[in-house]
């Protein structure tokens, strides 16, 4: 194996028994919401042996098993074909199909039967987080072998992603056969649509999914190998369709026996924005017989991007294919092989490195990375490879672009999940006591809130002892909320400031005076938490940085520590204009804040894959965290909605936009004033501000200065937030940073349609023209615009509506954000009892 920079071997994992072909389709994704990606291994001839310590076992051939692995190696789960000959595992996809916030596990079983039909073929649906079976797809007509390839997209654009299967490619005696595509929906697995080959050119053999025409839709990319044009033999074709049937691209091979596109896969090579198409010709000629070729081809540029033909006789190159991101420079392709080796090629087709399997392995058969903050790992699978002299017993190599320390791996095992309880908490199966903090008070308009009082409903309705400490609204004063205790602020703070200021004046009288009272800020939350008992918690979720590290030092050692990362304070920080430069004093102060907050729990959340991106510039390890997206109590937050006014409003206009975002200077309200400064002509609209804040007065003095005193309202803090979205025609969000606000998910729940800046987690809510508008952050020319088109079309109103409401109740899912919160909490019960 070469192990020469600027990759090293990471591990080595195996399969079971001889031909098993472990390793045969390898994916990666982060199927069970742990932040992290895992690895998905497919041994699509594996055997099973019933009975196999018993007296009279008997093997079950070519049933198949996929292999589920963490990202550090270790086996989660396994699933199995049903019956002899499935082929369980010849194809794999990932794909939110239920729309619960984690990744289903898609799996290909070409030849397996149903209770009537002879190797029909059939697709299975899995939960990745617990690996039960959701649903199947089944073949109807013998050998018809459904489930050879796979790929998913949203074809019929309802925001569910739907599968496309092939199948009729090969008969009984493995002869060639026409071939045959079909579109399920992901909604009710019904037909959306089907393509037939003709003339046994093997339609349907690779697919392909992505926007390769930059159209916002995915379009579904299909090769037929053995195609032959008139005076060819074989030598392929690839046709890329878009809704309606129509055929967008056709590429074809060049010489007979090309077998033009056996490979196929998508990604944006050129970094133009649009994806581009990779085709792998493993068998094409050329110089050398059988060298085979890898393209890469611009849709929308109608150009060759790059074309590599293999430099010696036999070598298969572009069995397999997948792009690949460096630091610095443009992507790159890897391409597997047929003689044991895997290249690493750049656009101009440089061969940059070679991977080699051990002896005559077909190593290369296979491709899969996950990309980390500090490394990045390459599976490759070797199917051919040995396993104690077991023949085609296959294995999986994983390299890594980080010297690691010396690991042995773990023989696989085979552990089979029984039902949704597998990987359920064991420490929560008694009622806790849990205390829910804050540095920020409460209650308060803004996601934070939203957050813990839906928390706490949801841990009460389950028999858990909910108690929420955070900062009166007057700011003056420590208290449990909707509780008796309440601490005077003032009495702790003064005994504080004292000391940290005598400090700071005899050790760093450099040291800004904002930091000091950063400083002083957090000691006073320590000190005030210790008043309230934490002594009898078993675990504290602390909801921000600056009270995890505070708990942190004062919690019971016996105390579980559960921190979520609501935002990104530091940069909030900036916007606020309390830090001028990333050079100073300041800026390292908070950088620090953040890297303690994050490390100083037992067990940290984020909502969103911004935010742990983000966190690593503040040396955050990102595999420290938990990606779980916030929800809503969608029948509550419905009911709210029905509710009369608590106060009532003035509707000044018959369009209402409104904007529910607290008053300081990250919601980016400068923006949204001058937007609608460049639409005042427009006599229809009115505005509202819903929240206070600190910016209030200027806030007043920016509507004033742009003559819309009688087209802004600033309401101010309400508790009817629901029932006045309901009454609004659109919501507007221009924050200049946000991670994943209520507001958002109110808004689509609500039924009116949503604009916002595309800052932050924002992007991962809103899919631009579907559920909602994006525009550019602090593009106030871009938010008039859109707020121009959403005024005057009432169709797209409606359709965002639609969209985003349909979204909305899949997405935000309470059953989902606490079943996972309640996995992070059994976890960091483990962690503090061993």
């Amino acid at each position: 194996m070469s192990n020469q920079l600027p990759f090293y071997l990471r591990g080595r994992l195996e399969g079971e028994r001889e031909h098993d072909r472990f390793g045969d389709v390898i994916l990666s994704g982060d199927i069970n919401g742990d932040g992290l990606d895992e690895w998905i291994i497919s041994a699509s001839t594996a055997t099973y042996m019933e009975d196999e310590d018993g007296v009279n076992p008997i093997p079950h051939y070519y049933m198949g098993k996929v292999y589920i692995y963490s990202y550090d190696l270790k086996l989660i789960y396994t699933l199995s074909g049903d019956h002899y000959g499935d082929c369980f595992g010849s194809a794999l996809g990932l794909a939110d199909i239920n729309g619960d916030g984690n990744l289903e596990i898609i799996i290909g079983a070409p030849r397996a039967s149903s209770s009537s039909l002879l190797e029909c073929g059939k697709v299975f649906i899995y939960s990745g987080r617990t690996g039960q079976l959701l649903s199947k797809l089944e073949g109807d007509e013998n050998y018809a072998r459904l489930g050879a390839a796979l790929a998913v997209l949203d074809w019929n654009r309802d925001g569910i992603p739907d599968i496309a299967v092939s199948s009729h490619n090969l008969d009984p005696n493995g002869a060639d056969r026409d071939g045959r595509v079909t579109v399920f929906s992901g909604r009710d697995n019904s037909i959306l649509e089907q393509w037939n080959g003709s003339s046994q050119e093997g339609f349907g053999l690779s697919l392909a999914a992505g926007d390769v025409d930059g159209n916002g839709q995915d379009e579904l990319i299909i090769s037929a190998p053995r195609f032959s044009d008139p005076g060819l033999t074989h030598n392929g074709r690839v046709l890329v369709y878009t809704t309606g049937r129509a055929v967008l691209y056709e590429s074809k091979g060049k010489r007979s026996y090309d077998e033009h596109g056996s490979k196929l896969a998508v990604f944006d090579m050129d970094e133009d924005g649009i994806p581009d198409l990779l085709i792998g010709s493993p068998k094409a000629g050329g110089e050398y017989t059988r060298g085979g070729a890898v393209t890469v081809f611009s849709l929308i540029q109608n150009k060759i991007i790059m074309e590599k033909e293999g430099w010696f006789g036999l070598q298969e190159l572009g069995t397999d294919l997948l792009p690949y991101r460096r630091s610095g420079g443009l992507p790159t392709v890897l391409a597997g092989s047929r003689v044991g080796a895997v290249y690493l090629l750049d656009l101009n087709g440089k061969l940059i490195h070679e991977f080699n399997g051990d002896e005559a392995e077909i190593f290369g058969q296979s491709l899969s990375v996950i990309y980390g903050e500090e490394e990045t790992r390459i599976a490759v699978g070797a199917v051919s490879a040995l396993n104690k002299n077991c023949f085609l017993a296959g294995a999986v190599y994983f390299l890594t672009t980080a010297s690691p320390a010396e690991v042995d791996h773990e023989p696989i095992q085979d552990i089979e999940l029984t039902d949704s309880e597998s990987l359920t908490s064991s420490l929560l199966t008694s009622p806790k006591k849990i205390l829910l903090t804050t540095y920020w008070y409460l209650p308060h308009v803004g996601g934070v809130d939203v957050y813990v009082r839906l928390l706490k409903s949801e841990l009460e309705r389950r028999g858990h002892h909910v108690d929420v400490l955070a900062h009166h609204p007057d700011m003056a004063h420590y208290y449990m909320v909707d509780g008796e205790k309440i601490v005077n602020k003032w009495k702790i703070k003064s005994v504080v400031y004292d000391q940290v200021i005598r400090f700071y004046q005899n050790y760093l009288a450099h040291v800004d005076p904002w930091v000091r009272y950063r400083d002083i800020e957090r000691y006073c939350f320590e000190l005030a938490a210790v008043l309230f008992d934490l002594e009898q918690y078993d675990i504290i979720h602390t909801q921000d940085i600056i009270s995890t590290r505070a708990l942190s030092r004062v919690k019971p050692a016996s105390t579980a520590l559960v921190a979520t990362i609501h935002g990104l304070l530091a940069k909030e920080h900036v916007f606020a204009g309390n830090i001028e430069s990333k050079d100073s004093l300041a800026w390292k102060y908070v950088a620090d804040e953040e890297y303690y907050g994050c490390v100083s729990a037992d067990a940290t959340i984020l909502p969103t894959e911004w935010l742990r991106k983000e966190m690593s510039q503040f040396a955050v390890p990102s595999g420290l965290f938990n990606i779980i997206p916030y929800g809503l109590d969608v029948d509550e937050f419905t009911r709210r909605t029905t509710l009369p006014l608590a106060q009532p409003v003035v509707k000044k206009g018959s369009f209402i936009i409104c904007c529910p975002a607290r008053l300081v200077p990250v919601k980016g309200h400068h923006t949204l004033i001058r937007a609608l400064g460049r639409i005042s002509s427009d006599i229809h609209w009115h505005c509202w501000l819903l929240g206070d804040g600190i910016i209030r007065t200027e806030v007043e003095n920016w509507v004033q200065e742009a003559g819309l005193t009688d087209r802004i309202s600033l309401l101010g803090d309400r508790n009817d937030v629901p029932a006045l979205l309901k009454q609004s025609d659109v919501m507007v969000l221009p924050s200049l940073q946000d991670n994943l606000p209520f507001s958002i998910m109110e808004a689509q729940l609500a039924g009116i349609p949503v604009i916002a800046s595309n800052a932050g987690g924002i992007p991962e809510m809103i899919l631009h023209g579907k559920t909602g508008l994006l525009f550019d952050t602090e593009n106030d020319q871009q938010l008039a615009q859109q707020l121009t088109r959403i005024i005057n079309d009432p169709n797209l109103r409606a359709t965002l509506s639609k969209q985003g409401m349909e979204w909305a109740n899949k997405q935000w899912s309470v059953d989902t954000l606490l079943e996972r919160t309640l996995s992070v909490y059994d976890q960091a019960l483990k962690k503090v009892r061993g």
